[in-house]
């Protein structure tokens, strides 16, 4: 049987009707209703003309993706295929999908079609909603409703949630908490209608927002196990049956939702570099930061948040989370071992972070295992479920801190600590692709809000009269959510579509829907830009999201200037491009000269004018071709001889045949097949198919694993499509070699034709490091032109390329390069000789002084 704590208690008054209850929580939501519209003030008097002053206008964007997903929702677009960067398709795996946009805007569809103010009502219902969410998962593990209420407003409007309010989709955590309420009501009472609320909820958890949902998994990982650790004895098949079959349900519901973000992530080869990841993540300093503008710490705290920050969790809640952590409950026998033992374990890991420094990423591990084995194994030490919760809850708020640090610890933003936990978090599946660690800090924030809620129901559980504890209760409430009110918030008006230029109306006045394209790219313009084309309907090439697509990448600034960029605006015509905007009081004088020559070399011609802005139209575009056999070339791009400890690289080319070309605009998986010595290798492509029109080529490298041995062998090739259709082949013979073993005394690794060697490793005064490298040319024949090798030298977390400055080496002759390294950690250097096809032929490493 399971012991008493496991039940949760009701209240002293005794359970109400189901009327009762109805009116209860009515009553409490009404309440953070009424608690967020003051803790935002005056945003709930602007709500279709301002935003929070506290980022740049994201509003803008999320209206963009609401009016795209109610058109999905009337059946007149495809999930993913937003109208942005035209002509790609699954454009809207650049950002997230967030369907909370959609929950939180359809119960205001009756009252307003206006989709700013949609945002903004779904804005405020997601304080609304976390709020109670977090109430009534506090409820259901302690006695007091006050202790509910107090975390609800901990979790609702602590600072990190301001910071973030012009991130609609960052603020679906509401969700999750509603799934924990029900999977505690499901292992407690399996039923059938209480599996189908988890079913749901698990779809809306993880569908409200894709990157909450990537951020939660941790947090998911362990609360399940902690379900499965408590299920009670006497009904633990079914509930297992339940819980498992429940949850397992919701994740095939969201297939369709995360399957285009895999697939993309595979086509354009999505993985966040070390350097990037580092400035969207927090450090240590940023726990004491607050907004500028809150009352009682924005005057005199000189530490602001970050553009992704940490944010200061809260005096009064951090000292009522430490109640709920050493004193959740009142025990029968206080001197169980498992009553004080990880208290007393934490204290120890405490002072060992002390002497030790918190950059020791193993001391986050070894914590966060302790805290959680204290959580999923405390009813055999005698531990209560609010005890067992709490610490539950302390193991996931000392993951996401650290793992809010990203890929290296800050104390502040240049006093580097060390390595941190999100480094190896990075290289999990699906995490390499997490821009932003610093938005992981909500989690720690909502594990100490519910750890303050239990500490306020521990103190009121030892309090006798109901008085007293209505006072205590309310003066916790209070004290909460006067340190946390940021009110009156700062206003930015945002513009409106009334205030659209004049072109876009034009635009919506024309027959047809073509595309249309907006020069010079500017981000800076691109929100207004995407919102205002709201009026005209029609795709756009250019946007802003969390990557962008080729097509955006052609038609930027720098790109305009290449000498492809006629071939390239020409190729978007044939994919459908009927408008491009030009704004000419953006462009000095010899860059307008050069977009009017593209477009005009495209097929464009200038049909009208208004200050400022020149609207060109192109010429209709032919009938795409289909995607054929025909296109397709391959061949084995290692040159005569291969390294067998490599994979092998295979060249797929994609050129047009005929006079018009343009690919069908799906996403299409190949299949690249390697033969040899009756053994077969296959690797993927997946492409999402490229614009080409006659005299282009787009090349692609595809790695095939594949096991060789010295010597000369011969390799057949093909590429077959989604069907087994063979779409290129080809034959011949290649000669194997293989590398030396390393050469520890000398550092050396050698290869038939190359040699390195690191002679010396040296810091500057401004913290470059500089490498001097031997690179020796062990070939018969001299390295010249075009097989020249390029040096490429790694830091771990930093990369930059350089090339060989001699034009040529001769057989047997060295060269001496200087290796110039950016300030960074000091870990080893790995430098590398590829040649121009990118296949490395010798390398070394100069390992930290």
């Amino acid at each position: 049987m399971a012991g008493a704590a496991d039940t949760p208690i009701p209240s002293p008054a005794g359970p109400p009707g189901r009327w009762g209850t109805l009116a209860r929580e009515g009553a409490v939501l009404l309440l953070f209703a009424g608690l967020t519209v003051a803790m935002t003030w005056p945003f709930a008097a602007h709500l279709s003309t301002h935003t929070v002053d506290v980022g740049v206008d994201d509003p803008l964007l999320c209206a963009r993706m609401l009016n795209h997903q109610l058109a999905w929702l009337a059946g007149q677009r495809r999930l993913f295929d937003l109208d942005l960067f035209f002509p790609h398709p699954n454009a809207f795996t650049t950002t997230d999908v967030s369907l909370g946009f959609l929950y939180g805007a359809l119960p205001f569809l009756p009252f307003t079609q206006d989709r700013l103010t949609l945002v903004n009502l779904g804005t405020l219902l997601s304080f609304t909603l976390t709020g109670h969410g977090t109430f009534l998962l506090v409820r259901r593990l302690a006695r007091h409703p006050a202790g509910g209420l107090v975390a609800g407003a901990a979790a609702a409007f602590c600072l990190w949630r301001i910071h973030q309010f012009d991130h609609w989709h960052v603020l679906q955590t509401q969700w999750w908490v509603y799934l924990a309420v029900a999977l505690l009501a499901l292992r407690d009472r399996p039923t059938p209608g209480r599996a189908l609320l988890v079913t749901v909820l698990t779809f809306a958890a993880f569908s409200a927002s894709v990157s909450v949902g990537i951020y939660s998994v941790t947090l998911s990982l362990m609360f399940g196990l902690y379900l499965l650790a408590t299920l009670p004895r006497e009904s633990w098949r079914r509930g297992l049956l339940l819980l498992v079959g429940a949850v397992a349900l919701g994740g095939l519901l969201l297939v369709p939702v995360y399957t285009p973000y895999l697939l993309q992530a595979k086509v354009y080869d999505v993985q966040r570099r070390v350097i990037d990841i580092q400035g969207y993540s927090g450090n240590v300093e940023q726990l004491k930061a607050a907004p500028a503008f809150h009352p009682l710490y924005g005057a005199a705290n000189p530490i602001r948040p970050g553009g992704e920050s940490l944010t200061f969790l809260g005096g009064s809640v951090l000292v009522l989370a430490l109640g709920g952590l050493v004193f959740p409950e009142r025990e029968r026998k206080a001197l169980r071992v498992g009553t004080w033992l990880p208290s007393l374990l934490l204290l120890g890991g405490a002072s060992l972070l002390v002497r030790l420094g918190i950059e020791r990423r193993e001391f986050a591990v070894a914590a966060v295992l302790v805290l959680l084995a204290a959580a999923l194994g405390g009813r055999r030490l005698g531990m209560g479920e609010t005890r067992r919760v709490a610490w539950l809850f302390a193991s996931v708020a000392v993951f996401y801190f650290f793992a809010s640090l990203g890929p290296e610890v800050y104390w502040r933003d240049h006093q580097r600590a060390g390595p941190g936990l999100w480094a190896w978090l990075m290289k999990l599946p699906g995490h390499g692709t997490v821009r932003t660690p610093a938005r992981f800090h909500f989690f720690t924030s909502l594990a100490v809000a519910l750890l303050a809620g239990l500490g306020v129901s521990a103190v009121l559980d030892r309090v006798t009269s109901r008085g007293v504890r209505g006072v205590l209760g309310a003066l916790a409430l209070g004290g909460v959510l006067i340190e946390l009110n940021c009110a009156p918030l700062p206003l930015r008006r945002m513009m409106t579509l009334a205030q659209a230029p004049a072109y876009y109306t034009w635009l919506a006045r024309q027959p047809g829907k073509g595309a249309v394209v907006e020069l010079p790219v500017i981000e800076s313009r691109e929100r207004y830009r995407m919102f205002f084309a709201l009026i005209h309907g029609r795709p756009s090439v250019d946007a802003e999201s969390g990557f962008t697509l080729p097509a955006c990448e052609w038609v930027r600034p720098a790109n305009m200037m290449k000498d492809e960029a006629m071939a390239r605006m020409e190729a978007l015509r044939w994919a459908g491009l009927e408008y491009a905007v030009l704004h000419s009081d953006e462009l000095d004088p010899l860059a307008g000269i050069r977009y009017r020559q593209v477009l005009k070399g495209a097929g464009a011609s200038l049909v009208q004018r208004w200050p400022g802005v020149e609207l060109w139209r192109f010429a209709s575009p032919g009938v795409p071709l289909a995607f054929q056999p025909e296109n397709v070339r391959a061949n084995v791009s290692t040159g005569p001889a291969w390294n067998a400890l490599q994979p092998l690289p295979v060249r797929v080319d994609l050129a047009p045949r005929g006079d018009a070309a343009v690919f069908e605009q799906e996403v299409r998986r190949l299949t690249v097949i390697v033969e040899h010595e009756g053994r077969t290798s296959r690797a993927p492509l997946y492409l999402s198919p490229p614009l080409l029109i006659p005299s282009q080529v787009d090349a692609h490298r595809v790695d095939v694993p594949v096991a060789l041995k010295a010597g000369t062998t011969r390799l057949s090739l093909r590429v077959e499509d989604e069907r087994g259709q063979v779409l290129a082949s080809a034959e011949g013979g290649l000669l194997v070699t293989t590398h030396a073993q390393w050469n520890q005394k000398e550092r050396t690794l050698r290869m038939g034709d190359c040699e390195l060697q690191v002679l010396s490793r040296t810091r500057t005064p401004s913290g470059e490091t500089r490498l001097l490298v031997r690179a020796g040319n062990r070939a018969p024949e001299a390295w010249a032109g075009a097989s020249l090798p390029r040096l490429r030298w790694t830091v771990v977390g930093r990369d930059s390329t350089g090339s060989l400055s001699s034009p040529a080496l001769a057989a047997g002759e060295d060269v001496w390069l200087t290796v110039k390294v950016p300030a960074g950690p000091e870990d080893a250097i790995r430098v590398r000789l590829d040649d121009p096809n990118g296949t490395e032929h010798c390398a070394t490493v100069s390992e930290a002084p």
